[in-house]
């Protein structure tokens, strides 16, 4: 079978299955609010019970590394780490390769290096028109970022 899953990690990123050439989920990330303090985090339990269903017969999930940007606020990155961690230790767990790809690499394959989020969506919606309303808003973007990881993931 030919299946792979992409994951745009961070609390307002996003999941999507490639199957036999086919895009078959597009989901934001589960979030939910935080147990203590303010603000929304991962709903990991969530997010492994659906990983659970996804990966039967998937051959790889790919992740898009994070890491720290300039000028990110302590909490920002701090909170980005925590929702990455929390992704890479779910998917360990799937019992299927797991594979961290560079931004620069799934977006120089899909054309889109020192292009705007925008040019994701567009991009997106040319590939799989029947998908254009899971990437109708502008903040669509990390959805179609996750579907072109999928994608990337499926021809490397």
């Amino acid at each position: 079978m030919n299946k792979w899953i992409g994951i745009d990690p961070g609390l307002t990123g996003a999941v999507a299955v490639f199957e036999s050439g086919s895009l078959t989920i597009v989901e934001d990330l589960p979030t939910m609010a935080k147990t203590t303090g303010r603000g929304r985090e991962l709903d990991a339990v969530w997010f492994a019970d659906q990983l659970d269903e996804w990966k039967r017969g998937a051959d790889a999930i790919y992740i898009e590394l994070q890491q720290p940007m300039p000028r990110q606020g302590v909490s920002s990155t701090f909170a980005t780490g925590m929702t990455y961690g929390a992704i890479c230790a779910i998917c360990s767990f799937a019992h299927i390769p797991v594979f961290r790809v560079r931004p620069n690499a799934w977006k120089k394959a899909a054309g889109l290096l020192k292009k705007d989020k925008d040019c994701s969506r567009t991009l997106a919606m040319r590939m799989w028109p029947t998908h254009r309303k899971e990437f109708a808003r502008k903040k669509d973007h990390n959805r179609a970022e996750a579907a072109l990881i999928a994608y990337f993931g499926g021809r490397a």
